[in-house]
């Protein structure tokens, strides 16, 4: 008695591809951060309940402020005191862009990522009380390197 090979190699074949496929199509789905724009946005928060504006003013592009004297004005204009923030949560990154999004600005031969991002964080004081809702917009300039540009508490 003979059997033939032939479907069950077909069969897995068929299944390792849909498997293949419904990855692709969950992963095109899934949300695109660029890391630098999450590390800079969270060391300027750092930054900032250390109260080292010198440090914070170095992720700024010269535009926002022009000394870090006026640069300390602006944060305490939005935070009126950074020490009491004891923690952070990162909200969410704005606009979303998917991995499939990236992959389609890959392939029409578009700069693959967008020029600027909007950081929405929960800034947490002690004890667990809510401090602020706060934004830092970061911006990628023709150097590479992602910037802040904007910031602002706000309300829910």
């Amino acid at each position: 008695m003979r059997f033939n090979l032939r479907f069950p190699r077909f069969a897995i074949a068929c299944g390792s591809l849909a498997i293949i496929f419904a990855g692709l199509a969950i992963m095109s789905q899934r949300q695109f951060v660029p890391s630098d724009v999450e590390k800079n946005a969270t060391n300027f928060i750092e930054a900032l309940m250390r109260s080292d504006f010198s440090a914070a003013y170095a992720l700024t592009h010269p535009g926002f402020a022009k000394t870090i004297e006026e640069f300390e004005v602006k944060v305490r204009h939005e935070l009126s005191d950074p020490t009491l923030v004891e923690n952070f949560e990162i909200n969410f990154v704005h606009p979303k862009q998917t991995y499939g999004n990236l992959l389609r600005r890959w392939y029409r031969d578009r700069p693959p990522g967008l020029s600027q991002e909007s950081v929405d964080f929960t800034l947490i004081g002690h004890g667990g009380s809510l401090v602020a809702l706060f934004e830092v917009r970061m911006k990628r300039f023709s150097d590479g390197v992602w910037r802040v540009v904007y910031i602002q508490s706000h309300a829910g």
